[in-house]
């Protein structure tokens, strides 16, 4: 486990904008693409070490319903595109409990600032829920980042002039792209911003809808889940993690400075591939746990969750009120936050 360092335990009870000062000469205030160690360091977001998943008692997707047909593109194949279609069809296709959608946003200072690229489910009986899982691939992490870095050419040029103006631009290219690519990829802060994007959604949908209101009645964490697939690997990764409905403010609200620092905490539970016969099986029982039978290997299809079970789905507790931002406040940090996302 990877705790967080003294570098970030200096930074106790400071707001997204007080550390943007602190540390003026970094560019911190940046879309999560651009996300490096070091917002995850000052986010104080730490990764466990990896598990493997729990094994299923018995298997309700047997024979045809197994899901064979999306097994091959997912481990044969190279391309990102391969993995990401054989995935969704094991977890999303007709039979299964989960439905996709495409794409989630990022909220900072109460605004819509990016959108991010992945693909999240919802359960297929309560479509107008929040997600339940978010499913990104990690290539595709890394494509997003090399097109989000290339450089474009003026093709006015001469070819002389190109030449030279392609030279220094692919170098810059380069030094930033390499920057910007996580050392071990199985920690990438872009699962940690999916993480948080979805615990966004899920707040502000109960806030929305009376469910959660801030004070007594708001919950201490948001729970979230991230699937990764990767190149060449044996399994596939799940990131879980309980996200601070203090962390989700200091966002929401960068002015305002938190009661107590939070700190975010993710667990890594790997799915084997094999055997491929059960992997669907498996799939969801760790996606959906609370709505799978562990007697049975079974999944509960009416979107219900067993009796007396419903408290510990949530996973969430009561926390004392967050300080909330005046109007004067929030319309000062309009200006002073608003480059999250660079033009």
């Amino acid at each position: 486990m990877s705790p967080p360092s003294e570098a970030s335990n200096a930074c106790r009870g400071l707001s997204i904008n007080q550390l943007a000062q602190q540390h003026c000469r970094e560019r911190l205030l940046v879309p999560p693409l651009y996300w490096t160690e070091r917002q995850l360091e000052l986010l104080r977001c730490s990764f466990d070490d990896a598990v493997p998943a729990s094994p299923v008692a018995s298997h309700h997707f047997t024979g045809q319903r197994n899901g064979a047909e999306f097994i091959g593109p997912l481990v044969k194949r190279t391309e990102a595109c391969f993995r990401e279609q054989g995935i969704v069809g094991l977890i999303a296709s007709d039979e299964c409990p989960l439905l996709p959608q495409q794409k989630l946003r990022f909220v900072f200072n109460r605004h819509e600032r990016c959108v991010l690229e992945c693909t999240w489910f919802l359960l297929r009986q309560q479509p107008k829920e929040p997600a339940v899982v978010l499913y990104v691939d990690q290539r595709r992490i890394q494509l997003l980042r090399e097109d989000a870095l290339r450089p474009q050419f003026d093709q006015r040029f001469r070819a002389r002039e190109r030449n030279k103006q392609f030279n220094a631009a692919h170098a810059s290219y380069i030094r930033r792209l390499k920057k910007l690519t996580p050392q071990d990829p199985t920690r990438d802060p872009y699962i940690v911003a999916l993480l948080i994007t979805m615990a966004q959604e899920a707040l502000l949908h109960g806030r929305a809808h009376g469910i959660y209101n801030k004070g007594e009645s708001s919950p201490r964490s948001i729970p979230a889940k991230v699937l990764v697939s990767f190149p060449k690997r044996d399994s596939v990764y799940l990131y879980a993690a309980h996200v601070p409905c203090s962390l989700l403010d200091m966002l929401f609200e960068p002015a305002v400075p938190p009661i107590a620092q939070p700190s975010l905490f993710i667990r890594i539970i790997l799915i084997n591939l094999k055997p491929y016969k059960s992997l669907r099986d498996r799939l969801l029982a760790a996606l959906l746990p609370h709505q799978h039978d562990p007697e049975k290997g079974q999944v509960n299809f009416d979107g219900k969750l067993p009796s007396g079970k419903e408290e510990a789905a949530e996973g969430l507790t009561q926390q004392p009120p967050v300080h909330q931002a005046s109007d004067a406040q929030a319309n000062e940090t309009e200006t002073g936050s608003s480059n999250c996302c660079p033009g």
